[in-house]
């Protein structure tokens, strides 16, 4: 019994770090050319589409110019969506 009881409670937390990672996603640091169709063109040429939300409106402000955008990555569709926590213009 005691030995059903610690596979149950081992077999849980395992389901919960399965189905929470894409909560804790990592934050990562991009660096390309913002434009006007809510992408950025990276230096290493991946396309991402910058989240529509109140960061990526402020980013939208920049583009044609060169930024440094850090914050969270999320697939959906095939399409690599970029939150912006933070950025900074460089050109």
């Amino acid at each position: 019994m005691k030995n059903r009881r610690t596979i149950a409670v081992l077999l849980t937390g395992l389901a919960i770090l399965i189905f929470a990672a894409p909560v804790f996603a990592a934050k990562t640091t991009v660096t390309g050319k913002v434009s006007k169709d809510m992408t950025l063109q990276a230096q290493d040429g991946t396309v991402y589409d910058i989240a529509h939300d109140d960061m990526g409106d402020t980013v939208m402000v920049y583009a044609g110019k060169t930024v440094q955008i850090t914050g969270k990555v999320k697939i959906k569709d095939d399409k690599k969506i970029l939150y912006v926590d933070e950025f900074k213009v460089l050109n």
